[in-house]
């Protein structure tokens, strides 16, 4: 009978050929760094944990060196947040500058937008203007019937 390992043995993990040569060699190295990576920190894990242990054996009180800690790094956070932007006015003036060139924009579209409308406008007032009957001749009619819409229309805010 073969001698058995303390340590279960696993079954030999099977590779496709194919997915080695899919998969660089780069790519294989750096899953192995990354592998080692974790097992070191993993490591340390433990190692940190045995000496708290260890020391909390000893008689040392974590407790007051935490408090300590977390009131070092709130005076910490408050130095950062008093001291005083560098380029607070820069940032200032090119936040201004952006607005005022997107202003610009928008009015610019807007009057694009108007004339646009003015043109529309005027067209149709010329094809209006502009419509003959079958022999030729101008039609008025609607044109007249616009007129006495609007004069009725004043009337009546009177």
């Amino acid at each position: 009978m073969p001698a058995h390992n303390k340590r279960k043995q696993q079954p030999p993990q099977r590779v496709n050929n194919l997915e080695l040569l899919a998969e660089g060699k780069q790519d294989r190295e750096y899953k192995r760094k990354l592998d080692k990576i974790s097992k070191d920190k993993q490591e340390k894990k433990k190692m940190t944990f045995a000496y708290l242990k260890t020391i909390k054996k000893m008689g040392y009180d974590f407790e007051e060196s935490i408090t300590d800690h977390k009131r070092k790094l709130e005076k910490m956070k408050k130095k950062k947040e008093t001291r005083k932007d560098p380029f607070k006015k820069e940032r200032e003036e090119f936040e201004k500058k952006k607005q005022e060139q997107q202003e610009a924009v928008k009015e610019k579209l807007k009057k694009k937008e108007e004339l646009q409308m003015k043109h529309i406008e005027r067209e149709k007032k010329r094809k209006q203007m502009r419509r003959t009957n079958h022999r030729g001749q101008p039609v008025f009619k609607h044109h007249m019937h616009q007129i006495l819409n609007k004069l009725t229309s004043e009337e009546k805010k009177e």
